[in-house]
C-alpha cells in the first residue's frame, strides 16, 4: 500500500527543489501541467514549468523553462503500481487522489517559494487553479477566469427563460466569457424545458446541425420534438450538416424506422452514422441514451448487406468510443 504521506513529502521536496536549482529567474510563477494517465494503467507526473516574465500564464509550456525529470521516477512507479493493483475503480480513486496530492503540493511549495504554484488540469481547470491560488492571486494572474466566474454567476440569477435564452445566442460563439461548449452543457441540463428554444433554430442554418445534436442529447422524443426532426431532414440538403444529425438524432431517439423511410435519398455515409449512432460516442451526453442493443444493426446489415463496409468504417477502433455502464 502507498504511503500516501511519505509520497506527498517526496514530491513536495522534489519540486521545491527543482525550482530552486534550475538557473534563471527569478521565477515568477510555477505551474505543473502535461500529466498523463492511461486508465487502469501507467500515471506520469506532469511537468514543471517556470515563468520568468508574467506572459502566457494560461499556457504554461509556452514558458521558456520546462522540466520533464523533476518528479522520483521510483514514487511514480509506485503510485501506478497501487493504481494498477485492483479494479477499475481503485484506479480511479488513486488518480483522484494523486491529483489532490498535487493540489496540496503546489500549495505548499507556493507558500514556500513566495510565488503562485499552480496544477492545470484542463478536465476541471477553474476548480484547481481557484485550489491552488489564493483569490488575489487569481484575480491577478487569470482575470478572465475571473470575469467568467463573475458572468457565470450573473447569469444563473436570471429567469430560467433568460438563463436559456442566454445561453442559446452563445451557441457557436467562441469570441466572448461563455463559449459555446459550456453553453450546450448548460442547455442540455436545462432538459426539456430548452427544448422550446430548440426547436426554431432547425430552421436556422447556423444553428441547424447542433441543434439536432442537443435535442437528441436532452432525449425527449415527443411528437413535437419527433415531427421538428422530421422536417428539417426532409428540408436538407444531401450530406449536409444538418441532415447527418437530424437523421442520428432520430434514431437516438429511437425513431430510427424515420430514416429508414427516407433511405433512398440518403448517402450510404449519411445512412451509416445514422444506424450507429447508439452505439458511438454520440450517447454518451445522452441524457436517456437507449441500450446497446445490436439487433437493430443486425436485422439492417441484413436487410443491406451493401452497407456492411460504410457501417464497420463508422464502428472500427479508434472512430468512436461509448462509455458502457449498467444502466
Amino acid at each position: 500500500m502507498l504511503d500516501w504521506d511519505a509520497f506527498r513529502e517526496a514530491l513536495q521536496t522534489a519540486l521545491l527543489e527543482a525550482v530552486s536549482a534550475e538557473a534563471g529567474g527569478p521565477w515568477r510563477a510555477a505551474a505543473l501541467d502535461g500529466l498523463y494517465a492511461e486508465t487502469d494503467g501507467v500515471i506520469t507526473a506532469p511537468s514543471l514549468y517556470l515563468n520568468d516574465d508574467g506572459e502566457d500564464m494560461d499556457s504554461p509550456p509556452d514558458w521558456k523553462t520546462g522540466l520533464h525529470d523533476w518528479a522520483p521516477e521510483s514514487w511514480i512507479d509506485a503510485l501506478t503500481a497501487e493504481a494498477c493493483s485492483g479494479a477499475v475503480s481503485h484506479w480511479e480513486d488513486i488518480f483522484a487522489r494523486y491529483q489532490d496530492v498535487l493540489v496540496r503540493i503546489c500549495v505548499a511549495a507556493g507558500t514556500r517559494l513566495g510565488i503562485p504554484v499552480f496544477f492545470i488540469d484542463h478536465d476541471c481547470y477553474e476548480e484547481m487553479l481557484a485550489h491552488c491560488l489564493t483569490p488575489s492571486q487569481l484575480h491577478s494572474l487569470f482575470p478572465k477566469v475571473v470575469a467568467t466566474q463573475a458572468e457565470r454567476a450573473r447569469v444563473s440569477a436570471l429567469p430560467s427563460g433568460d438563463q436559456i435564452a442566454y445561453y442559446i445566442s452563445r451557441l457557436n460563439r467562441f469570441d466572448d466569457l461563455i463559449g459555446s461548449e459550456e453553453a450546450q452543457q448548460v442547455l442540455r441540463a436545462f432538459g426539456s424545458a430548452a427544448i422550446p428554444a430548440l426547436l426554431p433554430l432547425l430552421r436556422e442554418s447556423e444553428h441547424d446541425w447542433l441543434a439536432a445534436i442537443l435535442l437528441a442529447e436532452i432525449g425527449v422524443s415527443d411528437d413535437t420534438v419527433i415531427s421538428a426532426l422530421s422536417a428539417a431532414l426532409a428540408a436538407s440538403t444531401p450530406d449536409s450538416r444538418v441532415q447527418m444529425w437530424s437523421c442520428s438524432a432520430l434514431a437516438q431517439l429511437n425513431r430510427l424506422d424515420l430514416v429508414l423511410a427516407r433511405a433512398s435519398s440518403l448517402s450510404p455515409e449519411c445512412l451509416a452514422m445514422a444506424v450507429t449512432a447508439r452505439y458511438t460516442a454520440f450517447r454518451d451526453h445522452g441524457a436517456q441514451p437507449l441500450s446497446l442493443d445490436y439487433l437493430p444493426l443486425e436485422e439492417f446489415l441484413s436487410d443491406h448487406p451493401g452497407m456492411v463496409p460504410k457501417v464497420a468504417d463508422e464502428l472500427k477502433p479508434g472512430r468512436s468510443y461509448c462509455i458502457i455502464s449498467a444502466t
